[in-house]
């Protein structure tokens, strides 16, 4: 790096937090990438300081690829409906991953300690309403848990 050049430190801020509950599970089998499943989103949550509503369950799943290793590959898409009724395409890709037991206990819905397990998403948003244009411009990043049927992300904008 030039020495010109400065190194910026990442900042981020709390952008709001986001439940999510769980319903049934589409079992496409093992493709050759590990095991796939369509998980629906039945229902949820979101509320910051900026944007807050609930989830759309007519527009929402979640993609799982469950690899061989147990570790779990994330692709989520839901619609967001603030209380002020604009529509925020919300999609993010993650990964979580825990030793095999952890892993067993996650997949039969058992509450686990979310610092025994690794869960990360990185979402971005879409939308065409100009008060939440704002969110069409940003990088989030999200540390997640699951209790049962519901799962949880606490979601920070990237500065």
């Amino acid at each position: 790096m030039n020495s010109k050049n400065k190194i910026i430190s990442p900042k981020f801020a709390h952008l709001f937090d986001i439940s999510l509950v769980i319903g049934e599970a589409h079992d496409l089998g093992e493709t050759p990438n590990g095991k796939k499943r369509i998980v629906q989103v039945v229902g949820g949550e979101f509320m910051g300081d900026r944007v807050r509503g609930n989830v759309r369950t007519e527009s929402a799943a979640d993609w799982v690829l469950i690899r061989p290793d147990l570790s779990i590959k994330l692709d989520v898409r839901l619609t967001l409906e603030t209380v002020d009724n604009a529509l925020v395409h919300m999609r993010y890709e993650g990964i979580r991953h825990a030793s095999s037991k952890i892993a067993k206990q996650l997949l039969s819905n058992k509450r686990v300690d979310p610092g025994d397990y690794y869960w990360r998403i990185s979402p971005f948003f879409e939308t065409s309403s100009k008060k939440y244009n704002w969110m069409n411009k940003i990088v989030s990043f999200g540390m997640g848990e699951k209790n049962g049927h519901r799962v949880s992300y606490a979601v920070f904008e990237l500065m």
